[in-house]
């Protein structure tokens, strides 16, 4: 009883102190009126900042009896030092703002109205005193939407206790009683110039933006939706240049960490490509820099990412933001060095040269002659690891589709989406899976993430609630004729990619997917297309458009003629051939079984009877695609046969020899002369190697010959011999072996005529 009596005199006491100094305050206040609202140069600058530190640690116990006051002392400070407030640098806004902001989330429902109407005098005033500053007379409020953003971001600190919607909902209320409030203000701030109810909505728009995404920050368990988070805060702290900064740093962290050295460079990419453009609204001397069109050769989706605020906005704060070292030339140079470092562990040279070309320009201007020395020199080395990695087969990024089911709590934010994913080169899709099961595992327990059929329609009545269920599968990029032209390198097939494709077999009898008869197999083909493309800061986007179409058994069948065409117009492109790659693409054409690969589809479907039976347009481009693609196979075996070593000349011959055997069926079929194809080769000649002293096996065969008949002579040196048993044994051995080495000289060998039999059929 005692202690309660103490803590309420205690309690009493700091009412009581409170309301004198603010007292005490005011009347500082209203004596000195003139010399507080002086800019920051005046030397009574230095009384302001103190009297307004006294006004900051007032607002900061919004739980004393007397808080009203303390907002009602706060309301008119506030209103008679507007300018030095929102016009003049100080340090004491964000204060300012930062506790008002918390008195507007406080469970009183009295001290939650009084905070909020002192916000919307702040936000007033500023919108006044820069409106009545301005040589257009149009005004905004670039200042409190900088320090409200910082306000909100220290509500998330990770030593504070992990929020929740409901730790957010009064003053979600607050905000949005603020936004009504602001349109009935728009006739009265002059709104044919001056977009204040505008200006209102967006800055709660924005902040709503910043609380959710936080809020969802801290339940996240994934990388991926991590880095997702990341970006959307970025791009709510598009009027803080820093806080931007900040958070695509954070981006870069984890992506560096997960390893994912393409989507860390292209994040630093982005952070270079803003430091130039704040700098530059800020006329930092940044002209020299290189133009936004350039970076797209880097981050193909840069200009939709490049929001900034106006110039104007950034008028009164400017002397406020972008003080960091990365707001420099020398930040900027260190943006393009790191990414630099990352570009070449993925071994995408191709991007470090374009790197560096936006590196050239601020040495050129400088007349930086050593620094440019050593760019070219770093130039030339890149430009031969391009070399000598096309040569040797370089593996890039593969893609996979994944689609969320379940009602876990955990997937709301993904169920039902698809996305396409780029994943690390050589990770395989087993990989792929078993890395998403464990991170879903993490959070779900084990057995609760499970992978569903991609051929199948999933029927979510059969799904269980606590669990996680997947479609992953892996897909092709997917690009126009015109496109393929355009794209002549293998890294250019996989640099702005936003369209993918894949295919789901399934045949009208018996629902199996797959059948071996070609003449049944249909195919659906399934398209999906992105807002952005890949390389992106995230290593997964959501679909945006997707569309299906299927295909009959002669469509499909053409097309995958047309994919094996299109395959060797991509090795062929190339100045220096991967003989590699090319060998494996051949030897799937020419070497496959007779019932198997593109001989297989002729066989079916260019028959006289079986053209009868299709329409006749689908059959003509069957035609001519075989066409297409004989004389590509012609080039190619023509291309590749300078480049084989002497133990590959065997696998050469066979190769050459099979196109022959199929230039013939395909002309048979299409009635083409085979005169039609040009070859700057032959049919081979069996090789000593391969076919040890036969003749040729396109001929017939010849007989074995026959042994000598005995005549008279013979048999007197027979009965010579007999006298003599030695002698007679001798000669008898040296002469059976002299016709054994005869036979075995002029007799076909089994295993080549079988040889020869097969090639034949």
């Amino acid at each position: 009883m005692e202690s309660d009596q103490v803590i309420m005199a205690e309690k009493n006491l700091s009412n009581e102190v409170t309301l004198i100094v603010l007292k005490i305050l005011l009347e500082f206040v209203n004596d000195h009126r003139k010399e507080l609202n002086q800019p920051k140069s005046s030397e009574s600058n230095g009384i302001a900042d103190r009297v307004f530190r006294v006004l900051i640690d007032a607002l900061r116990s919004p739980s004393h009896t007397c808080y009203s006051i303390v907002l009602y002392t706060a309301h008119v400070i506030i209103s008679e030092f507007s300018a030095a407030i929102f016009r003049f640098r100080n340090t004491y806004c964000v204060e300012l703002v930062s506790n008002v902001l918390k008195a507007c989330n406080s469970k009183s429902a009295k001290t939650r109205s009084e905070a909020a109407s002192l916000l919307i005098l702040m936000i007033e005033n500023n919108f006044h005193e820069i409106s009545l500053n301005s040589p257009n007379k149009v005004g905004h409020i670039a200042r409190l939407k900088l320090h409200l953003a910082t306000a909100v971001s220290r509500m998330f600190k990770p030593d504070l206790p992990t929020p929740s919607e409901k730790d957010f909902a009064k003053l979600k209320e607050v905000l949005a009683a603020i936004a009504i409030h602001s349109k009935g203000k728009m006739t009265e701030l002059n709104a044919d110039k001056i977009p204040y109810g505008i200006e209102v909505s967006e800055l709660v728009t924005r902040l709503f933006s910043l609380i959710d995404i936080n809020i969802q920050m801290e339940r996240s368990f994934d990388p991926d939706t991590k880095a997702e988070l990341y970006y959307k805060l970025s791009l709510s702290y598009v009027d803080s240049p820093d806080l931007r900064l900040t958070q695509l740093d954070k981006l870069f962290l984890l992506h560096s960490r997960n390893g994912n050295e393409e989507t860390s460079a292209t994040v630093l990419i982005l952070m270079a490509a803003l430091t130039r453009l704040y700098m530059q609204l800020l006329n930092r001397n940044a002209e020299y820099f290189p133009s936004t069109k350039e970076y797209s050769r880097l981050f193909p989706s840069i200009a939709s990412e490049l929001i900034i605020p106006k110039a104007t906005e950034l008028e009164s704060v400017k002397d406020e933001i972008c003080q960091s070292r990365e707001f420099s030339e020398d930040g900027f140079i260190a943006f393009l060095s790191s990414a630099i470092l990352h570009l070449q562990k993925a071994k995408l040279f191709e991007s470090c040269v374009e790197v560096y070309n936006l590196m050239l320009p601020i040495y050129r201007y400088k007349r930086d002659y050593k620094k440019q020395a050593e760019i070219y020199s770093e130039l030339n080395k890149l430009c031969t690891s391009v070399v000598s990695e096309t040569e040797s087969g370089r593996i890039f990024g593969l893609y996979y589709r994944v689609v969320f089911y379940g009602n876990s709590e955990e997937l709301k934010d993904v169920r039902k989406t698809e996305f396409i994913y780029k994943a690390k080169p050589g990770l395989r899709i087993a990989e792929f899976k078993d890395l998403l099961k464990e991170t879903y595992e993490k959070k779900l327990g084990t057995g609760k993430v499970q992978f569903l059929s991609n051929l199948n329609a999933v029927d979510q009545s059969t799904l269980e609630n606590d669990c996680a269920y997947l479609q992953v599968m892996a897909i092709d990029t997917f690009f126009t004729e015109e496109e393929q032209i355009l794209r002549r390198s293998q890294y250019e097939h996989n640099f702005d990619v936003n369209k993918f494709i894949f295919e789901t077999p399934f045949t009208k009898e018996g629902g199996k997917a797959y059948t071996e008869d070609v003449s049944k197999q249909w195919k659906r083909k399934t398209t999906l297309e992105m807002k952005h493309s890949f390389p992106f800061i995230t290593n997964r986007l959501r679909v945006e458009k997707k569309n299906e179409v299927e295909l009959s058994p002669l469509e499909n069948s053409t097309e995958l003629i047309l994919n094996k065409v299109q395959c060797l117009k991509n090795e062929l492109v190339p100045s220096i051939i991967n003989k590699k790659t090319l060998g494996i693409l051949l030897h799937g054409i020419l070497l496959t079984q007779v019932n198997a690969g593109p001989l297989a589809v002729a066989l079916t479907f260019l028959t006289d009877e079986a053209k009868s039976e299709q329409p006749p347009e689908h059959t003509q481009q069957l035609e001519k695609t075989f066409v297409d693609l004989v004389q590509l196979l012609s080039d190619a075996l023509g291309r590749q046969k300078p480049l084989i070593d002497t133990h590959e000349l065997v696998i050469q011959t066979e190769l050459e020899r099979s196109y022959f055997e199929f230039k013939s069926r395909i002309c048979q079929l299409t009635r083409t002369e085979p005169d039609h194809y040009t070859e700057i080769f032959s049919l081979p000649e069996p090789l000593p190697s391969f076919v040890p002293a036969t003749p040729n096996p396109l001929s017939p065969p010849k007989k074995p010959l026959k042994q000598k008949t005995p005549g008279k002579k013979d048999k007197d040196k027979e009965k010579d011999r007999e006298k003599d048993k030695d002698k007679e044994k001798g000669k008898g051995k040296e002469k059976e072996t002299i016709r054994k080495n005869t036979v075995t000289a002029v007799s076909p060998r089994p295993r080549n005529e079988s040889a020869f039999q097969t090639n034949k059929v």
